[in-house]
């Protein structure tokens, strides 16, 4: 776990960062971006993810996190949970309650994504039901 996830986020709104990102060698990148993923991705956490143009024969390959410190720390976060998950195609339409309830199990209570992705959940409405049995 990283150790700056806990702490509040003290830059200004509009500080700008770019930060690039180690994709896992076996992950299938079409799970991240492209079509409404990658728009839901920025609606969370207010940072825009690209896929590297020059990542063909590059080892590893790269994504890159635009946006204000802020958004882009929640988006690496996101991502990085991203990689880990277990069925990283449920989300191939976007975002659904369902795979983020799968996130939010891994992130740490202190997670500030932890906040954004319950606020998202409860803000966005969301046309698939979740049977909790």
């Amino acid at each position: 776990a990283m150790a700056c996830q806990s702490e509040r986020l003290p830059f200004p709104p509009g500080f700008h960062a770019t930060k690039f990102i180690d994709i896992p060698p076996k992950f299938f990148i079409g799970h991240l971006i492209g079509g409404k993923i990658t728009k839901d991705i920025q609606k969370l956490t207010g940072a825009e993810i690209f896929f590297l143009k020059g990542n063909q024969g590059r080892k590893p390959r790269k994504l890159e996190i635009r946006g204000s410190l802020n958004s882009v720390k929640l988006a690496e976060e996101f991502v990085k949970a991203f990689f880990k998950h277990s069925n990283p195609s449920q989300a191939s339409d976007g975002l659904n309650s369902y795979f983020l309830f799968a996130i939010l199990g891994t992130l740490p209570t202190d997670s500030i994504l932890r906040e954004k992705i319950i606020d998202y959940i409860a803000n966005v409405s969301f046309t698939d039901i979740i049977l909790l049995n």
